[in-house]
């Protein structure tokens, strides 16, 4: 997360319910980064969200922090981040490269002279069931 810096006494303009939340847990959180999420999330789902958000993010380990963004944007909200890491397929750069390492994960012996249309398989077989945000890939129909 970046910075953006302030204080303990610049708290007056959040609702009281985030006041107190920061306040109870700024041994726990940096202040800059409660702050970004309130920013960039609103105050209502930091208060309601904000422990979710870390747990999980921290569950998931490098990129956990961009894993769970990339779910949350995905999803339109937080309601389902505790189903993120079951989730998660991985990164890819294109909708054929997951594809295909789908299909070669499920053990689908591909003769190697067959062309795919891996985009076309991706659009007309999986997009109903999985999809992406941000190069991360999920399972959405949980």
């Amino acid at each position: 997360m970046t910075t953006t810096t302030a204080t303990l006494a610049d708290l007056s303009i959040f609702e009281p319910a985030t006041q107190e939340f920061i306040n109870n847990n700024s041994d726990s959180y940096a202040i800059d980064d409660m702050l970004e999420f309130i920013q960039e999330h609103g105050e209502a789902d930091f208060v309601k969200f904000y422990d979710d958000y870390i747990h999980y993010s921290e569950k998931l380990g490098y990129n956990g922090y961009e894993i769970i963004d990339a779910f949350v944007e995905l999803m339109g909200g937080f309601d389902d981040i505790d189903k993120a890491a079951e989730n998660y397929q991985g990164e890819y750069s294109t909708d054929a490269r997951f594809a295909e390492d789908f299909y070669e994960q499920m053990g689908t012996d591909i003769p190697g002279d067959l062309v795919i249309d891996w985009e076309a398989t991706y659009e007309s077989s999986l997009r109903f069931d999985y999809g992406s945000a941000n190069d991360h890939y999920f399972r959405t129909s949980f």
